[in-house]
């Protein structure tokens, strides 16, 4: 039976979208820039799946994902400019995005470490402390591992607050977004774009920064 080559092509977007929520500690409204990523793939078969083909149908997935994310609530994470204070659910969010990660990467490391360590110890301690000191390092390691990554997460997940004089410069009063507005429209900005470039973002020659149409949330 002969082995087919299957052809792929894939695309990583960066999607950025203006949104106006209400917060729910102090029930004022404010608008922040949430910013994501999407990775879409396609699969072909040589010679009957063109380039321009398969390029077509990658545009269409993207598309496609970049609609759901566009309407769905809880998406992104902004400080609210009145208290200083962010959303329940982009701390939960936030939690599950860095612990997971954080957990992941100590424990692969540290179990790798796990693999190779023990058997130089080995051969660089003889007897019965070689034994020990080896059995302790691919237990230690991996464990180790877990709660650097789990300092890792802690670090970088978000608290509600209040973060007194912090400044979250993805938010903005809505005052202040009828400024920006003006602003844009003066110099024919496109405004989600605008915001990104603002807090410097960055503009990848093979990843699209892609705007999408605000979004107004309800209910928090």
């Amino acid at each position: 039976m002969p082995i087919i080559a299957y052809k792929t092509m894939n695309i990583t977007a960066v999607w950025v979208q203006v949104r106006q929520i209400r917060c729910e500690g102090c029930k004022n409204s404010f608008r922040y820039l949430a910013i994501g990523t999407r990775n879409v793939a396609t699969t072909g078969l040589p010679i009957v799946s063109s380039d321009e083909g398969m390029r077509g149908q990658l545009g269409k997935a993207l598309q496609k994902a970049l609609d759901k994310v566009a309407k769905k609530k809880n998406q992104g994470e902004g400080m609210c400019p009145h208290c200083q204070r962010y959303q329940g659910w982009m701390v939960s969010k936030s939690r599950l995005k860095h612990y997971g990660k954080g957990l992941g990467w100590g424990v692969a490391i540290g179990g790798g470490l796990a693999i190779f360590v023990p058997l130089i110890l080995g051969m660089l301690i003889s007897g019965a402390l070689g034994s020990v000191v080896t059995v302790a390092a691919a237990v230690g390691l991996p464990v180790l591992g877990l709660v650097l990554g789990g300092i890792w997460a802690f670090r970088k997940t978000i608290s509600v607050g209040p973060h007194t004089g912090q400044v979250d410069r993805r938010a903005m009063k809505d005052a202040e977004h009828n400024d920006f507005m003006k602003m844009c429209r003066e110099n024919d900005y496109q405004p989600a774009l605008a915001w990104y470039a603002s807090i410097g973002g960055q503009f990848q020659e093979k990843v699209p920064v892609i705007p999408l149409a605000d979004f107004q949330q309800r209910g928090g």
